[in-house]
C-alpha cells in the first residue's frame, strides 16, 4: 500500500490548523455572543416577572375590596350593630383575614376579637371620605406592627366596615422565581417601605439603602425618583455583596403605590452560564475527538479503498468479476481491438433453481462458484467472464466460425459437468447459452450486445435438450419477437375491451351417434389494423405477463353467454370446454368463474375446464384437491394433451377427471403401416383403462379416415380434430350443429 506523501502530510496538518483556529475564533464569538443574549434575557426575564406581581397584587387589592364593599351593603341592611359584629365574626371564622370590624362616623372601632380601638389620623381621614380605600397602619394593631388596613363606609349612614391583614403579609405575592431576591417590596413614591416579606433590604427607605448599602449611581437613582414620581414604571442596575443585582419598579393601581422586584442576576444565569462553559468544554472535546478520527481516517484511507473496491467490482459468491467489473474491462476490450473481434455470450444453467430447492442455497452457491472457475479455466489471455445475476453469467469471448464457437461453448458444458465421471448417480447441469456477434456492419453498444445476448439465450431454451449445451446464435428475428411481445403488450388491454378475441368452437363427434356432443373454446384475435394473430404468437406472451387470466374468464364468460343464448332460442346446447391456465392456480379463480355462470344462468354441467398433463402432473394432490372443488360447484373438467409427455398411471390414480382427451402425437404412428399395430395397441390399453375408471375419452386431432377407422372397435367416446370440422365461429357452429329441442 502507497504512503502519503510528504507534500500530502504537511498540507493536512496545515488544513487542521487552519480548522482548529477557525473552531475557537467562532466558538468565542459564540461566547461572546450567548453572554449579550444572556444579558437581554435577564432583563426581559425580570420586566415579565415584575409584570406578573403587578397584576396579581392588584387583582388580589381589587378582589379584597370588592369582597368588602358586598359585606358592607349586607351590614348596612341589618337592624343593629351588634348583629353586624356577629355577621362579620362569622365571615373572620370562614374567610381567615386577621380580624373585621365597623368604625363609626366619629372614628371608633369594634373589632370581631372584641377590641375597642379608634381611627387616628390619615385612618380617620380616609374613613371620612366616603369611598373604599386600602392603607397600611400600626394604630390598629395590638403588638405595633404596621397591617393593611381595608376601609368601606356605608353609603346611607354613618360609619363602614373595616378589614385588618397583618403587614407580615399583607399580600399573597407568590413565591419568587429562581434568581429573584425574596419577595416584592411594596413602597410610596417617595421611598418609604410600606410592606415587604422576607429579608429586609431596604432600610430605612429604598432610596436611601440603594444609595448608602448598595452603591447605587445616585444620577441613576434620581431618574428613578424622578419616573416614580410620574406613576411610571422602570429598572435599575446595582451590586449588593459582590453579585450584579438587578430590580424593577412598576405603579400599582392603588394610592399611588410601588412594587418593587429584586433578581439576583448571576444566580439567575448561573445555570445557563455553566451549560455555556460546559458546551466550550464539549466543543473543544469534540474537536479533539474529530481530529483524532481525522488522522486516524487518513490512515485507513487506503485499505478502505481496496475493502470498497472488492464490494464494488468481486461477485462474493464466485469471487470473481460482477457485472460492474465486467462491463468496465468489456468496454475497455472493445474500444482496443477493432469491431469484429470480440462475441458477446449469455449463459445460465438449465433448472438452476430446482438445485436450490432441493439442495439449499449454499450448494446452489458452489455450482455457481465451480461454474465461474471451469468458464475462466476455458479463456484466453484477453477474454472475461463474470456473472450478471442469480446463475446468469456473461463472456467476453474472440470471435471465430459458427461451428467452431459451438463447439467451444460444448467443451466448457462438459468441463463444467465433468464432475459427473466419479459419481454413481450422475447429476447434469446443461447449460444455455446465447451468442451475440460484434458485427462491424451493425455496431452496436455494449448494452445492445448484452441484450441480444440475453435474447439468443432465451430462444435457445426453446431447442431440444440433446446434449449439455444448448447454444443460438442472435439473429434479427430475435429483436422482432421481442418487439412483438411489447406489441401485443401494448394492444391487449384494448383488444379485451373492444371484444377483438372472438370465441371458436370446435366440434366434438360421437362415435356411436356420429352427432356432436360437445365443443372446445377456443380464442382467435382479429385486431383491427394487423388483422389475424395467430394463437401460439400472442398466446405464450399473455401467459408470460399474466393477462392470460383475465382472457380466461373472457371466455369463459361468453361460453357462459353462448349457452345462455342457445337455451334462450330454444336449442339443444352441447358442453363447452374452456382452458385453464397455469397462471391462474395463484388467483383462486374458481369463485369468479362461479359468479359468472350464476350471473348467466347456465346449468353448470354445460361447462368444462381443461388442464394439460404437463401441469397436472407438477403436483397431482393440489389438482386432486381443485377438481374436488370443480366438482362442488357443478362443473366437468377434463384432462388435455394426455400422452404428450410423461404421463402417469399414479396421476390418473389422484386425479378424479371426469373427461381425457388423448394428444394427437398418439394417433401419428396410425398412418404408418410399420407402427400401425403397435401404436393402435397403445391407444387401446390407454381407452380400456380409461373406460375402466369410469372417464369419457377424446381422441383429439383426427384429421384423415386412416385414423378415424383405426378407432374402430375401440372404448374411444369422441373424436375432434379437422377431418370433421375446423373451429368454426359461434354463429357458424350454431347454425351447422345444433337443432330444436324435442317437445
Amino acid at each position: 500500500m502507497k504512503r502519503f506523501l510528504p507534500f500530502h502530510f504537511n498540507w493536512t496538518w496545515a488544513f487542521l490548523a487552519l480548522f482548529t483556529l477557525l473552531c475557537l475564533v467562532l466558538s468565542s464569538f459564540t461566547a461572546v455572543r450567548l453572554r449579550a443574549l444572556l444579558r437581554s434575557d435577564a432583563e426581559a426575564s425580570l420586566a415579565s416577572a415584575a409584570a406578573n406581581n403587578v397584576h396579581r397584587v392588584d387583582l388580589q387589592l381589587q378582589q379584597g375590596l370588592s369582597d368588602l364593599q358586598l359585606t358592607a351593603s349586607v351590614c348596612a341592611a341589618m337592624p343593629d350593630d351588634q348583629d353586624r359584629l356577629d355577621h362579620l365574626t362569622t365571615l373572620v371564622e370562614q374567610s381567615g383575614v386577621d380580624a373585621l370590624g365597623l368604625f363609626t362616623g366619629e372614628g371608633e372601632v369594634f373589632l370581631t376579637d372584641g377590641n375597642r380601638s379608634a381611627l387616628t389620623g390619615a385612618l380617620l381621614r380616609a374613613s371620612q371620605e366616603d369611598v373604599p380605600t386600602i392603607r397600611f397602619s400600626n394604630t390598629l394593631s395590638p403588638d405595633g406592627e404596621t397591617e393593611l388596613i381595608y376601609l368601606v363606609p356605608f353609603s346611607s349612614q354613618p360609619g363602614g366596615v373595616l378589614c385588618r391583614v397583618r403587614a407580615s403579609l399583607p399580600l399573597q405575592i407568590p413565591e419568587p422565581f429562581p434568581g429573584f431576591q425574596n419577595a416584592p417590596v411594596v413602597v410610596d413614591p417617595d421611598g418609604t417601605v410600606l410592606a415587604q416579606e422576607g429579608e429586609n433590604l431596604f432600610s430605612p427607605d429604598l432610596f436611601t439603602a440603594l444609595k448608602l448599602q448598595y452603591g447605587a449611581d445616585p444620577l441613576e437613582l434620581e431618574e428613578m425618583a424622578d419616573t416614580m414620581a410620574s406613576g411610571e414604571k422602570g429598572a435599575l442596575r446595582f451590586r449588593m455583596d459582590g453579585r450584579s443585582m438587578a430590580l424593577a419598579y412598576a405603579p400599582l393601581s392603588v394610592d399611588n403605590w410601588y412594587l418593587v422586584t429584586v433578581m439576583d442576576v448571576e444566580s439567575n444565569q448561573a445555570p445557563l452560564y455553566k451549560a455555556l462553559w460546559i458546551t466550550i468544554l464539549g466543543d473543544i472535546i469534540l474537536l479533539a475527538a474529530f481530529l483524532f478520527l481525522f488522522l486516524h481516517a487518513r490512515r485507513s484511507q487506503q485499505q478502505s479503498m481496496v475493502l470498497l473496491e472488492k464490494a464494488a467490482y468481486v461477485d462474493p459468491v464466485t469471487g470473481g468479476h460482477n457485472q460492474t467489473r465486467f462491463l468496465i474491462l468489456a468496454q475497455e476490450a472493445l474500444d482496443a481491438q477493432p469491431p469484429g473481434t470480440y462475441a458477446l455470450v449469455s449463459c445460465d444453467i438449465q433448472a438452476f433453481s430446482l438445485v436450490n430447492r432441493s439442495f439449499g442455497k449454499a450448494a446452489g452457491n458452489q455450482v455457481l462458484y465451480h461454474l465461474n472457475t471451469c468458464l475462466r479455466q476455458k479463456l484466453r489471455s484477453d477474454e472475461l467472464v463474470g456473472r450478471v445475476a442469480q446463475d446468469q453469467f456473461i463472456l467476453l469471448l474472440r470471435q471465430d466460425q459458427e461451428a467452431a464457437m459451438r463447439t467451444r461453448l460444448s467443451g466448457m458444458a462438459s468441463v463444467f459437468n465433468a464432475y459427473n465421471d466419479t459419481l454413481a448417480n450422475p447429476y447434469y447441469l446443461p447449460l444455455t447459452m446465447g451468442v451475440c456477434r460484434c458485427d462491424p456492419q451493425d455496431p452496436a453498444t455494449l448494452s445492445e450486445l448484452c441484450d441480444r445476448a440475453n435474447l439468443a439465450r432465451k430462444r435457445a431454451k426453446g431447442l431440444p435438450e440433446t446434449q449439455l449445451c444448448s447454444c443460438a446464435f442472435y439473429l434479427p428475428s430475435d429483436q422482432q419477437r421481442l418487439l412483438m411481445d411489447q406489441s401485443i403488450y401494448n394492444r391487449m388491454n384494448t383488444a379485451l375491451e373492444q371484444g377483438d378475441f372472438k370465441v371458436y368452437l370446435q366440434p366434438k363427434v360421437s362415435l356411436s351417434t356420429w352427432q356432436v356432443v360437445g365443443a372446445e373454446a377456443l380464442v382467435r384475435w382479429f385486431d383491427p389494423e394487423q388483422g389475424f394473430v395467430e394463437p401460439d404468437v400472442f398466446i405464450p406472451v399473455l401467459e408470460r405477463n399474466g393477462f392470460i387470466t383475465r382472457l380466461d374468464a373472457y371466455m369463459f364468460e361468453q361460453s357462459c353467454i353462448l349457452l345462455r343464448r342457445w337455451l334462450d332460442l330454444g336449442l339443444e346446447p352441447v358442453p363447452i370446454s374452456v382452458n385453464f391456465s397455469r397462471a391462474n392456480l395463484g388467483h383462486n379463480a374458481l369463485p369468479q368463474y362461479r359468479l359468472l355462470q350464476q350471473r348467466w344462468k347456465v346449468p353448470p354441467e354445460l361447462l368444462e375446464f381443461e388442464f394439460t398433463e404437463t401441469l397436472v402432473g407438477e403436483n397431482p394432490a393440489y389438482f386432486a384437491e381443485l377438481v374436488a372443488q370443480i366438482h362442488c360447484a357443478g362443473f366437468r373438467c377434463s384432462m388435455d394433451d394426455f400422452g404428450s409427455s410423461y404421463s402417469s398411471l399414479h396421476m390418473l390414480q389422484q386425479v378424479p377427471v371426469d373427461v381425457l382427451k388423448l394428444d394427437k402425437s398418439l394417433f401419428d404412428g396410425l398412418r404408418d403401416d410399420a407402427r400401425r399395430e403397435r401404436t393402435r395397441t397403445v391407444v387401446q390399453s390407454v381407452l380400456e383403462m380409461a373406460h375402466r375408471l369410469g372417464i369419457t375419452t377424446v381422441a383429439e386431432g383426427i384429421s384423415d379416415q386412416v385414423q378415424l377407422s383405426a378407432l374402430e372397435g375401440l372404448p374411444c367416446d369422441m373424436v375432434q380434430g379437422y377431418y370433421f370440422s375446423r373451429p368454426l365461429p359461434a354463429d357458424d357452429f350454431q347454425q351447422s350443429f345444433l337443432r330444436k329441442k324435442e317437445e
